[in-house]
């Protein structure tokens, strides 16, 4: 049974004019919607608490190299995309941290860089699937 995948973000607006939505692969599909778990705080989503991870627990953390904070990241994120991703199987997650120096204006700062590789199968096709995402921490945001 092949679904069609629509891009996101979504524009419902188009759907009212009787347009057509931008559709995407599958594997864009999936990347768009990890991206959206990984973005997503607990309890952000009022239809399920359980959507989102505990990134943002940690956005003003000063222990940020800490082994433990590292591993709790990399199971929340787990069980959130293994709970709410069915079309990926097998899968694996790897966390570092990073630093990188980011110029403001005259202003020069070292920012913490959280790097996370996801890889696993896609189900339908067993094809292989890879994702990176990457995010500053303190205060949170995304490359």
């Amino acid at each position: 049974m092949n679904h069609a995948c629509y891009s996101l973000p979504l524009k419902p607006g188009r759907v009212i004019q009787r347009k057509k939505l931008a559709k995407c692969s599958l594997e864009e599909s999936i990347r768009d919607h990890i991206h959206l778990m990984i973005t997503s705080h607990f309890r952000e989503n009022k239809y399920d608490q359980t959507f989102g991870n505990s990134i943002w627990e940690y956005e003003f953390s000063n222990m940020l190299k800490d082994h433990n904070i590292r591993e709790d990241i990399k199971r929340s994120v787990l069980r959130c995309i293994t709970r709410h991703e069915p079309r990926l199987e097998d899968l694996r997650i790897d966390i570092r941290w990073l630093q990188e120096e980011v110029a403001d204006r005259k202003i020069k700062r070292l920012n913490k860089l959280l790097d996370i590789n996801i890889s696993g199968i896609v189900t339908v096709n067993k094809k292989p699937f890879t994702h990176n995402e990457q995010c500053y921490i303190a205060p949170l945001s995304y490359k």
